[in-house]
């Protein structure tokens, strides 16, 4: 998945995160978030790399 939009938070701030993940992908936006977003075994910085690469 190409991204449109990458979503950073710090833990305590998940719900303000995905909130603000929904109202673009409502509108058709794509966007990355972790956990969601990250394969098992794949650190975020991997899973960003590979994601922006769009390899899997």
């Amino acid at each position: 998945m190409a991204l449109d939009v990458l979503i950073s938070y710090a833990f305590a701030d998940k719900l303000a995160a995905d909130a603000a993940c929904a109202a673009p992908e409502a509108a058709g936006i794509r966007c990355w978030i972790a956990p969601r977003n990250v394969s098992p075994g794949v650190d975020n910085a991997e899973a960003i790399y590979r994601s922006d690469r769009q390899e899997p």
